[in-house]
């Protein structure tokens, strides 16, 4: 299965971008909620499900199959064979 095709290292940069980012974000977040409920981690563990909920509703629409770019029409399949 290729999602990016000729863009795999792109959307594979941007995956890791993303989920590094909720590893930062993620103990702020629960140490705000902590403090706001006064150590009640339930708040806490349903904001984590529901982030989970949320990427498991979403995984649904990733379709491998359909390019991020279109081919172009007027774009030479053989760049190389083309100026030959």
């Amino acid at each position: 299965m290729d999602v990016g095709g000729q863009y795999s290292g792109t959307v594979s940069g941007a995956m890791n971008m993303m989920a590094n980012a909720a590893g930062f974000v993620a103990p702020i977040v629960g140490g705000y909620l902590l403090q706001r409920f006064s150590g009640d981690w339930n708040p806490f563990l349903y904001s984590m499900a529901a982030a989970y909920a949320l990427g498991m509703l979403c995984l649904p629409m990733i379709d491998p199959t359909t390019p991020l770019v279109p081919e172009s029409p007027f774009k030479p399949k053989n760049p190389v064979m083309e100026s030959a």
